[in-house]
């Protein structure tokens, strides 16, 4: 009686061809690379027969100079009226100006010989007698240049500004680094004020408070607090998680 013996499965070659399609599956970036070129294939003689090929179509121009040339004058005819610049901008804007004339009546308190004497013992505290040296020179130039009560209200405006970048960054900060929602909606908007010229933000701000000790503090405050709010997220976020741990089993909690 014969019996069917099978016939021993011959191994895959290691040279064996392949298709197109698993040689793309293996390579992802190809495949992406192949699917825009046929993108490109396909829609570039479309649009260039609707619009042509040319400079930008004009049909497909936005104007906004009009939009824009409405919104200034809207703000420069109710700047003076509107309730929300006098109930909300307003406030802002008398909260900085007093805040800063505070700091000033205090620098003006201590004295010429006060403020050399205080700023060379922070620079010597914080960096040692080379910028304590350098900043009690460069504040007796000031003096001596007749430039004492310009230089206090700068660095009025500075003290003022700094702080708020400080107390808007680390709270920005803290909820982005503390929640994943809060900081994928931050990320861009950080991203977007680190890479915006100064002009972009200054013009609106200038319009909107006027030339001014407002203006300039809350530019300031604009241009300083992203990278605050985004370095303090990501010390937070950068954070080991054996030493969250460690500190967790210790008892700490999220606060």
């Amino acid at each position: 009686m014969a019996t069917a013996q099978a016939s021993p499965v011959r191994p895959a070659r290691a040279g064996a061809r392949r298709g197109p399609l698993a040689a793309l599956r293996e390579r992802p970036a190809a495949a992406k690379l192949l699917l825009l070129a046929l993108a490109a294939v396909i829609l570039v003689p479309l649009v260039h027969s609707r619009w042509g090929g040319g400079i930008w179509p004009d049909a497909l121009t936005a104007d906004l100079s009009a939009p824009l040339g409405d919104v200034t004058d809207w703000i420069v005819s109710n700047r003076d009226n509107h309730p929300l610049f006098l109930y909300f901008f307003g406030h802002i804007s008398n909260a900085v100006v007093l805040s800063v004339r505070g700091v000033y009546l205090v620098l003006l308190a201590l004295g010429w010989a006060g403020v050399t004497v205080l700023a060379a013992a922070v620079a010597w505290r914080v960096a040692g007698i080379r910028l304590a040296l350098t900043a009690a020179v460069s504040f007796l130039a000031c003096g001596l240049l007749g430039m004492w009560v310009p230089t206090m209200q700068t660095l009025a405006l500075m003290v003022v500004a700094v702080l708020a970048s400080v107390v808007l960054g680390l709270l920005l900060g803290l909820a982005a680094g503390l929640s994943d929602r809060t900081f994928r909606v931050l990320r861009p908007v950080l991203d977007t004020m680190q890479v915006l010229p100064a002009f972009a933000y200054l013009l609106p701000v200038v319009l909107v408070f006027g030339i001014g000790v407002p203006g300039a503090v809350l530019a300031t405050v604009v241009y300083a607090a992203p990278p605050m709010a985004r370095l303090t997220a990501l010390g937070l976020r950068g954070a080991d998680g054996g030493v969250m741990e460690a500190v967790a089993s210790l008892g700490a909690t999220g606060r």
